[in-house]
């Protein structure tokens, strides 16, 4: 009885180590992924307030050369989601006019269908 308690826990307790290190591995490996999308942003931001119109070449090139530098895969963030998330996250943040806000998000929106 002793032996078979004992068997039952060990193996609950080896199951316990092994999800501890899955869930830690999963978190450790999302940082970077997440770090390089927030650099994308901020780098297609800086370019919008530089004035410059993105375009999708543009745009992949700046994804390619912060996910190298990440040491990602490419292809692992597409233009079409780095262009969704900066229309649904910089954009409203940015200190332009109403107008002008509209006028980036239509312009991005349309870069974007482009590219699909």
């Amino acid at each position: 009885m002793n032996d078979m308690l004992f068997i039952i826990i060990s193996g609950i307790v080896a199951i316990i180590i092994l999800l501890a290190n899955y869930l830690y591995i999963k978190r450790v490996t999302k940082k970077p992924f997440l770090a390089a999308r927030k650099d994308i942003l901020l780098r297609l931001a800086y370019e919008l307030g530089r004035g410059k119109t993105l375009t999708l070449i543009h745009v992949q090139s700046i994804i390619d050369e912060i996910l190298l530098k990440n040491g990602l895969k490419l292809g692992a963030i597409s233009p079409n989601e780095a262009i969704e998330d900066l229309v649904r996250e910089i954009i409203p943040s940015l200190p332009f006019e109403e107008a002008e806000k509209e006028e980036l998000a239509r312009s991005l929106c349309e870069l974007n269908s482009k590219g699909k």
